[in-house]
């Protein structure tokens, strides 16, 4: 073979080789890139399928502030003080929560006792189970103001969950404030809120407006300037019995908990309903 084509083969050959190296490596380079910016749960390993669901992913309010991620075993988390006849653990990554049934029964609230903020956005994905027999406990994914001396019989919080199971498919939202304002709203899901179904529901503070979020899009926001209160408000979900009722067993469960700061804007909620502004008759 003439010294001329033995080079042009010899060329084309590392030439092969060099292509086939760079395949190789491409897939491995696009692992390795720094992800930061791609993923909008803001964590470098990327999302789950539930996270990209949520408000905070959507609404690109990343980098959250604090977030509470459960574990397993048995044991009760430190950050999070119950209150009530019931129980506390944390099973296989979730919080669980259990109101003991009975005729006498008394609300169970667990409360994120380090997170106190005025203003904020505050997001958890959860489901609930009641059990068959008395009537099921009310669930509430609730804002309380930090000063216990602010509640004046929940006259100063913010609902961004009230559900009934006697209405499965129905997800409640308001606000209190003093001296017996009322703001509320009612939103009919897809799916049912009971029935070990999981949703994700959150409320944007800020000194402007309160907004309510199902899912990860806006369902409600209020504007009004009797709707903002100002105080300080922590997280606490709770399990609230009728009363005079006998109650059956009741079961709520946290997947995750956060809280982000107002510091990014974030995208833009766009139009929502409004509540509707009521008397609160049990302020005091």
């Amino acid at each position: 073979m003439p010294e001329k084509n033995l080079m042009k083969k010899k060329l084309s050959l590392r030439l092969a080789a060099l292509g086939s190296a760079l395949m190789l490596l491409l897939p491995l380079a696009l692992l390795t890139a720094s992800p930061a910016q791609s993923y909008p749960c803001g964590r470098v390993s990327g999302c789950t399928s539930f996270e990209l669901v949520s408000a905070g992913a959507h609404y690109n309010w990343y980098p959250v502030l604090s977030r509470y991620e459960f574990k397993g075993g048995r044991t009760a988390p430190q950050q999070w003080k119950l209150t009530g006849n019931g129980r506390q653990y944390q099973q296989n990554g979730m919080l669980t929560i259990v109101a003991n049934g009975g005729d006498h029964a008394r609300p169970v609230a667990s409360t994120w006792s380090t997170i106190s903020k005025v203003t904020g956005r505050w997001e958890s994905r959860m489901r609930t189970r009641t059990y068959a027999g008395a009537a099921p406990f009310r669930v509430q994914l609730a804002l309380i103001p930090d000063d216990r001396a602010e509640r004046h019989c929940g006259a100063q919080e913010i609902t961004f969950l009230d559900y009934r199971p006697s209405k499965s498919s129905t997800a409640g939202f308001s606000v209190n404030t003093l001296p017996n304002h009322t703001f509320a709203y009612k939103k009919q899901l897809g799916r049912k809120v009971g029935g070990d179904e999981w949703h994700v529901f959150g409320v944007e503070v800020t000194t402007k407006h309160i907004a309510w979020f199902v899912d990860g899009r806006v369902a409600a926001i209020e504007k009004r300037p009797a709707a903002l209160s100002g105080v300080a408000l922590k997280m606490q979900a709770r399990l609230v019995p009728t009363d005079g009722a006998k109650m059956e067993k009741t079961r709520l469960q946290l997947d995750w908990a956060r809280y982000w700061t107002m510091k990014k804007k974030g995208k833009a909620l766009g139009k929502a309903a409004q509540p509707t502004q009521k008397v609160n008759k049990k302020a005091c």
